[in-house]
């Protein structure tokens, strides 16, 4: 029962930390013009689909930091 417990208060605070993060970057988004605003959108969806195709690509593709 101890490692339950222990895995609730893990898992409250990682959504504590991931709901700040969410509203920083609300925060950030806010102060974007609107043509970066477009490329954020559209580097989203490229990312959204690498990952939920992710399982066709494991082991043949590296992602890189760009």
């Amino acid at each position: 029962m101890q490692n339950f417990d222990s895995a609730n208060i893990q898992m409250d605070h990682l959504l504590f930390e991931l709901t700040r993060c969410v509203n920083d970057l609300q925060g950030f988004y806010r102060q974007l013009s609107i043509e970066d605003r477009k490329q954020i959108e559209l580097s989203l969806s490229k990312l959204e689909f690498l990952v939920s195709h992710s399982d066709r690509y494991q082991g043949q593709t590296a992602l890189a930091v760009v």
